[in-house]
C-alpha cells in the first residue's frame, strides 16, 4: 500500500481528448496544454447579468481560446458548488479534463490527496481567480457513464496577473475503481465583476505538475494454479 503520483502529460490520453495522466514524468515537456481566455467573460456574475459564475477549464494542445467554456446563468451557486450540477460529467462541456492513460483496479485509502498545478497567466484586472477541482470513474476511455467520485473540492485562488504554481489539497474519502480510468476536472470562478481585458489563463505541462494521491492498494492477488504434471514428478523422485 503507497501513494501514487500522477504527472499531467502534455499528450493526449488514447482515445480521448484531454491530457493524460501517467506514472511517470519521463519524456513529458513543458508545455501549454489548455487555456482559457477570460477577455469579457465576466464569469463572476452578480444576479444582474446572464454570464455564469464559472468556466470548466478546456484542454486542448496549445492552449487555444475556448470561448464555449463560458457557462451562463447568473442565478449559479458560487464558492463551493460553482454550478457544477450543470455539468454531468468528464467531456460534457468538452476538453474539460485530463485522464489515467490505463484503468485501474484497486482501493484508494481516505486521506488527503496533493494537486500541484502550473499555470502562466497574462492580462490585466488584478482579480482574483478561484480554481476547484472534482474527481470520476469510468470504464469508459470517453468518461461516459462516469460516477461521481466527489462534488467540487477545495479551492485555491490566485491572482490573474501572476505566474507561479498553484497548489491544494483535496480530503478523499475511500473509493474504489474496478478496471477503471480515473477522471480530474477542474474549473475556474471569479468573485467579482472586474473587468478581466487582456487576461488569460493556461495550464502547463511540466514533470512537476502532479497529483500525489492517497494510499492505493491494488485489487486481486495470486490464484491457485494445479500442475498437471506434479503427480509424474513426484513419482520420478520416488
Amino acid at each position: 500500500m503507497a501513494t501514487k503520483t500522477f504527472y499531467i502529460s502534455d499528450s493526449v490520453a488514447t482515445g480521448d481528448t484531454g491530457p493524460k495522466l501517467v506514472e511517470s514524468n519521463s519524456g513529458i515537456s513543458a508545455a501549454n496544454i489548455g487555456g482559457y481566455d477570460l477577455t469579457g467573460a465576466n464569469l463572476s456574475g452578480d444576479g444582474s447579468d446572464n454570464n455564469g459564475r464559472y468556466a470548466m477549464y478546456a484542454y486542448t494542445s496549445g492552449g487555444t481560446n475556448n470561448a464555449i467554456f463560458k457557462q451562463t446563468g447568473a442565478g449559479t451557486s458560487f464558492l463551493g458548488l460553482i454550478g457544477w450540477s450543470t455539468n454531468t460529467g468528464p467531456e460534457s462541456q468538452g476538453h474539460d479534463h485530463c485522464r489515467t492513460d490505463v484503468t485501474y483496479n484497486g482501493t484508494f485509502a481516505a486521506g488527503t490527496w496533493t494537486f500541484d498545478i502550473a499555470f502562466t497567466s497574462a492580462g490585466s484586472g488584478g482579480d482574483t481567480i478561484f480554481m476547484y477541482g472534482r474527481c470520476w470513474r469510468s470504464a469508459n476511455a470517453n468518461g461516459s457513464s462516469a460516477t461521481s467520485i466527489s462534488s467540487a473540492f477545495n479551492s485555491a485562488s490566485f491572482d490573474v496577473t501572476a505566474t507561479s504554481p498553484l497548489s491544494f489539497t483535496w480530503s478523499n474519502p475511500s473509493f474504489s475503481l474496478t478496471n477503471e480510468y480515473l477522471f480530474v476536472q477542474f474549473a475556474l470562478s471569479v468573485n467579482t465583476d472586474k473587468p478581466l481585458s487582456g487576461t488569460r489563463i493556461t495550464h502547463r505541462s511540466s514533470t512537476t505538475v502532479q497529483i500525489t494521491t492517497s494510499n492505493f492498494t491494488a485489487s486481486g492477488g495470486g490464484s491457485l494454479i494445479l500442475d498437471p504434471n506434479a503427480h509424474l514428478r513426484h513419482l520420478l523422485i520416488r
